[in-house]
């Protein structure tokens, strides 16, 4: 997620970064992306109890 999201390289720059398939990256970044917004959103949900 990171090199995708923040360093901004393409799919197949990530995956050989990586040493994966392009189909291999995307579903591990799909996972990467599901699992940081459920960590958000529990952040968040605490933070909007607070105000």
């Amino acid at each position: 997620m990171l090199l995708r999201d923040l360093a901004e390289l393409s799919t197949e720059e990530t995956a050989a970064q990586l040493g994966l398939t392009p189909g291999a990256m995307k579903v591990r970044l799909h996972r990467a992306r599901l699992r940081l917004r459920e960590l958000l959103s529990s952040y968040l949900e605490g933070a909007a109890d607070g105000d």
